[in-house]
């Protein structure tokens, strides 16, 4: 098991994807020179006519781009303005009457932070972030199918995973820790128990009826190499289940490998 839990992780952060061999196999070459499978490399910035406006590298490429439509930056936002925006992107809720009449009074850079540090700060903050998480993990408390009043496939549980992943923000686990309880929990020495709680990201995807049959098994196998590689790898590898990826740099041969690490994984139901 262990094993099995090492080529998932060297998957997912080797430098280099390994591509099977296939003489049929899309444009590997080609598709491995997009953006994203190229390392970062530090650039000059581009030259600009307003120097004034940025506060950094960053806003040099943005000002650039805006310049280049003959068009000028928008005019600062009013401090009212922010304050909204702060709320909404960092708890997802309003800031009540109080809290904008006080902070709408900040125009001070420092206070700003400051603000920003209250909303993190904030169980709220973890929620918001949590609600976008799930999405990715695909997370559910039933099934989208059920024959009558079978509940066998349902995770009357579920809701102990979603709690470690509001936790897991709000006390600012660092990613690669939450990448490797997400995938591997059971098979990390000294592991809390409320962090096995972990598991339900590959748990909790779809199950189907007749489970014992080889063609329904390779449905949930699917399912777990798509949220694992559109996860964290922001690439969709189930594409290539029966063909070539013919957009990514992803063979037949790497999905049936990826298949494989679930193939020999069991996942059993428990409360934790």
């Amino acid at each position: 098991m262990r094993l099995i839990v090492l080529l998932l992780l060297f998957f997912l952060y080797g430098r280099n994807l390994t591509f099977g061999a296939n003489e049929n196999h899309s444009d590997f070459e080609g598709s491995s020179k997009f953006w994203s499978f190229v390392g970062p490399h530090k650039g000059t910035p581009p030259e600009i006519n307003n120097t004034k406006w940025p506060n950094g590298d960053i806003d040099r490429y943005i000002l650039s781009k805006i310049e280049s439509n003959g068009l000028s930056p928008a005019n600062e936002a009013a401090p009212q303005v922010l304050v909204k925006r702060l709320f909404y992107d960092l708890i997802g809720l309003p800031p009540t009457f109080d809290e904008m009449k006080r902070f709408s009074k900040i125009n001070d850079e420092i206070e700003y932070e400051k603000l920003i540090d209250h909303l993190l700060g904030r169980p709220e903050f973890g929620e918001k972030i949590a609600s976008l998480w799930m999405n990715i993990a695909r997370y559910a408390e039933d099934q989208a199918h059920q024959v009558g009043n079978n509940e066998k496939f349902f995770y009357p549980h579920a809701h102990k995973y979603r709690h470690w992943v509001i936790k897991s923000f709000n006390n600012d686990l660092p990613y690669n820790d939450f990448i490797r309880l997400q995938l591997a929990a059971d098979q990390i020495d000294e592991v809390s128990v409320q962090d096995v709680a972990a598991l339900g990201f590959l748990g909790l995807g779809p199950q189907y009826y007749d489970r014992g049959r080889l063609e329904v098994k390779a449905e949930e196998w699917e399912d777990s190499v798509d949220v694992v590689s559109r996860g964290f790898m922001a690439l969709t590898v189930a594409c290539a289940r029966c063909h070539d990826h013919k957009y990514d740099p992803i063979s037949a041969a790497d999905y049936h490998a990826f298949a494989g690490v679930f193939a020999s994984t069991e996942i059993h139901k428990r409360e934790v």
